[in-house]
């Protein structure tokens, strides 16, 4: 299973608020990057959530619409 990153955000808040709207819609989601703290995240490209290729374009939608817009 390939796995894509499908949101990163410095705010580890807005991270599981994302992490739990999808574990909600029976979404497989992997956080990394989660323990840096938000100062060496930023260093590292943020805490990223991932999902399955297979997933990814319905969590995106489903993120799109409930939590902050994640970053570029």
């Amino acid at each position: 299973m390939n796995l894509v990153t499908i949101y990163r955000t410095i705010n580890d808040g807005d991270a599981h608020l994302a992490q739990s709207v999808l574990k909600d819609a029976d979404i497989e989601v992997t956080m990394l990057n989660e323990e840096l703290g938000s100062t060496l995240s930023v260093m590292t490209g943020g805490i990223r959530l991932q999902v399955s290729e297979e997933d990814a374009e319905a969590a995106r939608q489903l993120l799109a619409s409930q939590v902050p817009p994640p970053l570029p």
